[in-house]
């Protein structure tokens, strides 16, 4: 959505670091549209078709997705990515694979880490 075209921007960078390290991507959990300016829309374009797999949130998104892609990326629709998220409770007591990186970029957060 061009109203929140940061969100954009953010998951455009990551896709292409990720690209150029040699790394499948994955995207999920998302609401595509619907108000998306032509440069939103062309960046959106190049981001999805750069995807491995898409899942979103809702039909509509999933149309869009279909259509900027033209049929090139596997788009799914599926509940939202924390939807079924619990209380992580101690995070220190979890492991990550090292073979995966998980990541949400968000300046909403900035004040909270100084």
């Amino acid at each position: 959505n061009s109203l929140y075209g940061w969100l954009l921007t953010e998951r455009a960078i990551a896709v292409h670091l990720a690209i150029r390290l040699g790394l499948p991507v994955t995207l999920t959990g998302q609401t595509l549209g619907p108000s998306l300016h032509e440069a939103d829309r062309d960046a959106l374009a190049r981001e999805l078709r750069a995807l491995s797999f898409l899942s979103v949130r809702d039909r509509a998104s999933a149309r869009l997705a279909r259509e900027l892609t033209g049929g090139e990326v596997d788009v799914r629709v599926s509940v939202d990515d924390a939807t079924f998220l619990a209380d992580l409770g101690d995070m220190t007591t979890r492991s990550v694979a090292p073979d995966h990186i998980s990541a949400t970029f968000s300046g909403d957060y900035l004040d909270l880490i100084g």
